[in-house]
């Protein structure tokens, strides 16, 4: 009997014990996923491209969004809007790599909507903020932080 508590005490053991205070390596914490909080809205899956993981290439499924985003665009409604992109990075990476992916991110989506819409010179603006302004209701390490915003207004006349 003994021999079993001396083992689940070694186990197990109590939480106000220094013994059972397990420090992880501060590199391991921000890349273990989160699951989000929060299912995506219809509005940001529609009005976002998204990104795998340190990557700024346009995949299969960001270059369908865009092309649904071009047709979009192009309807009497949004014909003469203008366009700003904002890239987004998750926080895994350093804030100066977050900063240059979420750049890149954004200049990826410009190139390929300026040859596609009616006036290249409808995008306005292509910005990166890094991880500094995740989605609401997200970690800030949430893979949907991944993504470039299609913001279309109207242009300043």
């Amino acid at each position: 009997k003994r021999e079993v508590e001396e083992l689940i005490a070694r186990r197990f053991p109590k939480p106000d014990t220094p013994s059972s205070v397990r420090r992880v390596p501060e590199r391991t914490q921000s890349s273990v996923p989160v699951a989000p909080t929060r299912p995506l809205t219809e509005r940001e899956i529609e009005s976002h491209v998204f990104f795998p993981l340190g990557g700024a290439a346009l995949g299969e499924g960001a270059l369908s969004q865009l092309d649904r985003m071009v047709q979009v665009l192009g309807t009497s409604l949004l014909r003469d809007a203008c366009i700003k992109l904002e890239g987004h990075a998750d926080a895994t990476g350093s804030e100066d790599l977050n900063r240059s992916l979420s750049v890149a991110r954004a200049e990826a989506v410009a190139s390929y909507l300026r040859p596609r819409l009616d006036r290249a010179d409808r995008v306005v603006a292509v910005t990166g903020e890094g991880s500094s302004r995740p989605l609401d209701g997200l970690p800030a390490s949430a893979s949907e932080n991944r993504r470039v915003a299609v913001l279309a207004r109207r242009c300043a006349s």
